[in-house]
């Protein structure tokens, strides 16, 4: 869940985006897609609220386990590609963002949107 403090939602320019931003998080759909769940754009402190996603974001799992495996990435471009065609925006897919789950791919928008990829594959011991 995303909650935007009052100072912040107060200017008339960062409400407008915060609520493109929420429309278009609930036009990227699809089975790899997590939901908006609820939004209130217009209240003093505008919310967007998603499915839980349990997993890591893609920085943490970079950070952890280093490059991910060639599979896992064109899977998440794949995804990226969808969300970019819905109408997100470059600065809201992001490492952060982006959750791996251990059932595939899917997307969780969260005003800062982003996309979930399989989880990386374990590495062999070497």
């Amino acid at each position: 869940m995303k909650v935007i403090r009052a100072e912040h939602a107060a200017g008339p320019a960062f409400r407008a985006r915060f609520r493109r931003e929420a429309e278009a998080a609930r036009r990227v759909t699809g089975p790899w897609v997590v939901p908006v769940t609820g939004a209130d754009t217009e209240t003093r402190e505008p919310w967007l609220a998603t499915a839980f996603v349990p997993g890591p974001s893609l920085a943490e799992a970079v950070d952890a386990q280093g490059q991910l495996p060639v599979g896992t990435v064109r899977a998440l471009g794949v995804r990226l590609a969808g969300a970019l065609a819905a109408g997100l925006v470059h600065r809201d897919v992001k490492p952060g963002n982006v959750l791996l789950a251990l059932d595939g791919p899917g997307s969780s928008t969260s005003a800062s949107h982003g996309t979930t990829a399989p989880p990386p594959s374990p590495r062999p011991a070497r």
